[in-house]
């Protein structure tokens, strides 16, 4: 995962966007997709425990803004969220509010839980998990 992280920070830090930068999440139950976004955290020196939200559905962690010039993490999870509640629970939680602030960086697990998203994804990353080895495949959207 280590070098997931390393590519992704790069890409995250070179792209110049006027809104945040979004990241899909695909794979089954346990391919990795928290764990990720836990390595990922660390690399940006959250200090915060970051756990899943699937009972929260969204978390946000703050980010050292002098080293990588994004303020926020925000971790979604729609794992739980039936399709016909979709757009209600993207109000509630305010996507697109925080997808227009180009200082966050948004993770979103189980994006094709949704028919279709208000937002698109800037990153698209897939998940296995084989042989206690995570695989992960990383696709600039």
């Amino acid at each position: 995962m280590k070098e997931e992280t390393k590519r992704l920070k790069e890409i995250i830090i070179n792209k110049n966007k006027n809104t945040a930068f979004i990241v899909f999440l695909y794979g089954d139950l346990g391919s990795g997709k928290t764990t990720f976004t836990q390595v990922f955290g660390k690399s940006l020196k959250i200090k915060k425990n970051i756990t899943s939200p699937t009972y929260q559905i969204r978390k946000d962690y703050k980010i050292d803004e002098n080293l990588t010039g994004f303020c926020n993490l925000t971790h979604i999870d729609l794992y739980r969220i039936e399709k016909k509640d979709i757009k209600e629970t993207l109000k509630i939680i305010d996507l697109q509010n925080i997808s227009s602030i180009k200082t966050n960086i948004i993770f979103i697990e189980w994006p094709n839980k949704a028919e279709k998203l208000p937002i698109e994804a800037d990153i698209k990353m897939f998940f296995q998990h084989k042989s206690n080895k995570y695989i992960i495949d990383i696709k600039e959207v």
